[in-house]
């Protein structure tokens, strides 16, 4: 198991960039390790937006290539300006998470947080990293889509 933690200023302000970020099938285009992505159910609850998603993938790290699929809760909370998200079932041992949103001058920063255990048996350290490295790629390739669809709108 693992934790990362990225963020980027996006040029719009955080209700806009909450907006966009819950299209995932938007962002998911400009995503290289994406496959597909679709949202199942959307509903709300106890003042929050909640979205059920399903994610394909791939992961390669090294010599390792593995198809990943999920089904993810987000939790969004618009007042707040975060989402929460879980994996409900899927791929991964473990995938949960944060994603927040925080005004600043001229835009704002979005960060995700993300524990994951990607469920590949007898790892060792070296292939740790790579699987975390790509981990991050992927995570900077949502914000960077982020940025490009806030960009574009």
């Amino acid at each position: 198991m693992d934790t990362v933690k990225i963020s980027k200023f996006i040029d719009c302000d955080s209700l806009k960039a909450i907006e966009l970020s819950m299209n995932p099938e938007i962002l998911a285009k400009q995503m290289p390790g994406v496959k597909s992505v679709k949202i199942l159910k959307k509903k709300e609850k106890n003042g929050l937006i909640v979205q059920t998603v399903a994610w394909d993938g791939v992961l390669e790290a090294g010599p390792i290539k593995k198809d990943l699929s999920w089904i993810e809760e987000d939790s969004w909370d618009i007042e707040n300006k975060k989402c929460q998200f879980v994996q409900t079932e899927g791929s991964f041992k473990i995938y949960n998470g944060a994603w927040m949103f925080e005004d600043v001058q001229n835009g704002c920063e979005s960060s995700i947080s993300l524990e994951y255990d990607a469920g590949v048996p007898l790892v060792g350290p070296l292939i740790d990293k790579l699987i975390k490295k790509v981990v991050i790629e992927n995570l900077e390739a949502l914000l960077s889509a982020l940025e490009k669809v806030a960009k574009d709108n």
